[in-house]
């Protein structure tokens, strides 16, 4: 049986996903041991995730630049192959500034190959099959957070954190056998323009806000200068909106905006994304330095988050089409909030281990099922106003407000430990709890019928 070229397109994007998952959430179980083989604060190994998802984020709003430029296809396999170099070399890293380089090399790969895979497989799709889209692709992709932790803590464990990276090399082998293989070559514009003003204000936003961040609660001086980068930060933002809304073919088209649903899809991610990757590195702390897990007894409860959410993912259509988006957004940003407070208390309510790890394995499941319900809404409320023509931009957009959403999680949950001193978590799980309630109140922004009517009139 011939199996439809759409469907091998989205295969491929779903390997891509898969390494980019199993990145952060692999990474995270081993910042402890990192920290300790690499003579630096634990606090500090934040700018692993940071590094990596800044160069994510700016590569990405260059990514539809390089597919006019280089043609989809080309900048596709390219991006995949520096992902392999850089994994490859991973062992062979001796100092914690050599290690962040390399996440910034793998970041800037990784946010060039999401955008562009998105793209080339939305156009293969038709609207009413985005919904259906959304959760086929995005339920392979989270059985690398499912394993990511597991894995994680099972390398550290037994070997070294030093070749956590390798286990990127043979998804990403296999994704760039298939595109050589598989991949329609796209016409290329030798002309394409590149807007390198709004490329320049793109990275000075993201630098000064997330340095900024990062440094605001070591005190003294310090805290001064990161004030003064914050503020930089937001200077940009305004000179980058300025630019983008007068500018022809701007790199961040910020009049994409117009697009209501599109708006309010982003507006819910960014909080989303807050409330979930900032949790990814919170609770991977939490468990180990409060708790006083180990990284593998860690990874493996962890596991459970994603394990719910996969579950979840293949009711999500279904309950869209029959309930509309309103009744998911709710009811799964409140089910974070709950879980956030749940797992919070958790270890000051129970002492004995076994009876813990038990909790707090089913209150990650529940979570990872409310992850469920928000993920896939977000996704096909994102794309479902968006013209033909549109798309490359949009999925550049979309992807580049994702990737600063979680490494300004990562960032503000950072922010939290480093203001609150004693190793106390309290601040940080009511941050996280605190976007999920922002995220559940724009739930009753959405119009459920006039939603429920564009999907079926598509």
């Amino acid at each position: 049986m011939k199996i439809e070229h759409k469907y091998i397109v989205a295969l491929i994007y779903v390997c891509i996903l898969f390494v980019d998952r199993m990145d952060v959430s692999i990474l995270n179980v081993a910042l402890p041991d990192i920290a300790e083989s690499l003579h630096v604060q634990i606090m500090n190994t934040e700018w692993l995730s940071t590094a990596y998802l800044m160069a994510l984020s700016i590569s990405i709003l260059a990514s539809k630049w390089l597919g006019d430029r280089f043609g989809l296809k080309n900048i596709f396999i390219a991006a995949n192959i520096l992902v392999l170099l850089g994994s490859a070399v991973s062992p062979f890293i001796r100092t914690f500034e050599q290690l962040v380089i390399l996440r910034v090399i793998l970041g800037a790969a990784g946010g060039t190959l999401i955008p562009v895979g998105m793209t080339m497989t939305y156009q293969e799709f038709k609207p009413q099959e985005y919904s259906k889209l959304a959760s086929s692709t995005l339920i392979p992709s989270l059985v690398a957070p499912a394993i990511g932790p597991s894995l994680g803590g099972l390398i550290v464990h037994f070997s070294s954190w030093r070749y956590i990276f390798l286990v990127h090399i043979p998804t990403s082998f296999l994704a760039l056998g298939m595109a050589f293989y598989f991949l329609k070559p796209t016409k290329t514009n030798p002309l394409a323009h590149l807007d390198t003003p709004g490329l320049v204000l793109t990275s000075l936003s993201v630098f000064f806000i997330i340095f900024g961040l990062s440094h605001v609660a070591n005190g003294g001086v310090e805290t001064i200068n990161s004030l003064i980068f914050c503020f930089f930060g937001l200077i940009s933002i305004i000179f980058l909106v300025k630019w983008s809304l007068f500018t022809k073919n701007p790199l961040v088209d910020l009049r994409l905006f117009k697009v209501k649903l599109f708006l309010k899809a982003n507006i819910l991610q960014v909080f989303l994304q807050i409330c979930y990757f900032g949790s990814l590195f919170l609770f991977s702390l939490f468990l180990q330095t409060k708790l006083h897990f180990k990284p593998l007894e860690t990874g493996l409860m962890l596991f459970f988050q994603p394990f719910g959410t996969i579950l979840m993912m293949p009711f999500t259509a279904k309950l869209f089409n029959k309930f509309g988006p309103r009744f998911l957004v709710f009811f799964g940003m409140l089910g974070l909030i709950l879980t956030s407070i749940s797992l919070w208390q958790v270890g000051e309510l129970v002492r004995q281990t076994s009876t813990l790890m038990l909790i707090i394995c089913v209150t990650l499941f529940l979570r990872g099922m409310s992850i469920g319900l928000v993920n896939v809404t977000v996704q096909t409320l994102a794309m479902l106003d968006v013209s033909a023509l549109q798309t490359g931009s949009a999925a550049a957009l979309l992807n580049a407000l994702r990737q600063f959403s979680i490494t300004l999680g990562v960032a503000s949950s950072a922010l939290c430990l480093k203001l609150q001193k004693n190793s106390a978590y309290s601040y940080a799980f009511l941050w996280i709890s605190f976007a999920a309630f922002i995220g559940l109140c724009l739930a009753f922004s959405l119009n459920n019928e006039q939603i429920k009517k564009k999907v079926f009139k598509n």
